[in-house]
């Protein structure tokens, strides 16, 4: 984590971003100016800011050895896609991009985009980050409408180290109660998932029968044992009863196996690390690339998270078909954003994959095929087994 401070702000930097800022530098003669958007955290009072994440390349930027302009439709999905994923906490907050010199000193045009981007912007906060990243310098300006504000590190032109700054007690602190566990792989939120059985209508019909029983019972026993609550005694109601009984079922009694055995759930409960490999069309299938899966599943929610070598990706929505002779169908829509060692041609993307959970010799198997959007068009197939069951993961 690296510190910094502007004016009255602290600003904090993930050894992520740093490393991806390290990855597109200029050192070679043939190489174009690279950029992004960055994202992050900022404390309550204003004063501490975290920069958790930064964009890499995309395909349909433009770029040449001097100069350079994002995709402004990618830039939206990142942003939107990280402020879902992380409860509503990353935010945008400024931009990002290399120097072929070896100072780092904005451009008139850096400027004058950056001050656009701030007037036609709806911001969250009321600065915006711009960071040049040259060759031996980083530059970090913070503009909050009028002027800019700015200080410049010093870089070794072997590591992409920065000198002269050390990691404090009191930073780390900082970062912590900015944003706990930032950057953490599987950060977003579950999502709801459709299923082809039957069972999301007759539980809902049994929990409210179990409901009124429930609510007769309790007004007969009071009565039975001549006990009147006071006036400000609420007592649990027919709903009160029902909502209760639901958020049980939901998280925890749905994976009872006694429910599975009388034929009320039908939904596999899917929670738990899956490892494994991929394989692609981009090299014809001729590799395997490890990876894994970890999932959180309730009876209505689910996340599916896979992380591979070069990029991670999170599930948006997903279907599970229960009414297939010995097995069950997996089907989800992914973003998929790559991690700083991936290729410059590898972005951001949305894709489809389809599992088929079975029981092979004891083993859970999950193997099935995915396909990418037309930006990439590749296709694959994804071979996984259960290792380690989480129950009661939410």
């Amino acid at each position: 984590m690296l510190r910094m401070e502007i004016r009255d702000k602290q600003i904090f930097l993930t050894k992520t971003v740093i490393d991806i800022w390290g990855q597109f530098r200029q050192l070679e003669q043939q190489k174009n100016e690279k950029g992004g958007i960055v994202l992050g955290q900022v404390s309550q009072n204003g004063r501490q800011i975290l920069v958790c994440r930064a964009s890499v390349p995309g395909g349909q930027d433009r770029h040449k050895r001097r100069s350079f302009r994002r995709d402004r439709k990618r830039a939206q999905q990142i942003i939107e896609y990280e402020f879902y994923n992380s409860g509503g906490k990353n935010t945008y907050l400024g931009e990002w991009h290399t120097h072929p010199a070896n100072k780092a000193i904005p451009s008139p045009q850096d400027i004058q985009m950056i001050t656009e981007q701030f007037a036609t912007n709806e911001m969250k906060v009321k600065f915006m980050l711009l960071f040049v990243v040259a060759q031996e310098e980083l530059f970090v300006g913070l503009y909050d409408g009028q002027k800019m504000s700015s200080v410049t590190i010093r870089i070794f032109p072997q590591l992409f180290s920065l000198i002269a700054v050390q990691q404090t007690t009191n930073s780390n602190r900082h970062a912590q109660e900015i944003a706990p566990s930032v950057h953490e792989i599987g950060g977003g939120k579950m999502h709801p998932y459709v299923t082809d059985s039957n069972e999301r209508r007759l539980v809902p019909l049994l929990l409210a029968a179990l409901s009124v029983l429930a609510s007769w019972g309790l007004y007969k026993t009071l009565e039975a044992v001549q006990i009147s609550p006071p006036w400000w005694f609420d007592m649990p109601s027919l709903m009160g009863f029902y909502g209760l009984f639901y958020t049980v079922f939901d998280k925890w009694l749905w994976r009872v196996p006694i429910t599975r055995r009388i034929g009320l759930v039908k939904v596999p409960d899917l929670t738990g690390k899956w490892e494994g490999h991929i394989t692609s069309s981009f090299d014809e299938h001729q590799s395997q690339c490890e990876a894994s899966i970890q999932i959180l599943q309730t009876w209505t929610r689910i996340r599916i998270n896979l992380e591979a070598e070069h990029s991670r990706s999170d599930s948006q929505t997903a279907a599970v078909i229960t009414e297939v002779p010995h097995c069950a169908i997996i089907s989800y829509e992914y973003l998929n954003e790559p991690k700083a060692p991936a290729t410059t041609t590898m972005h951001t993307h949305r894709g489809t994959a389809r599992h088929t959970l079975c029981v092979v010799d004891d083993s859970e198997v999950f193997d099935g095929e995915y396909y990418t959007g037309r930006d990439r068009g590749t296709f694959g197939t994804l071979h996984f087994t259960r290792r380690q069951r989480e129950v009661g993961s939410t």
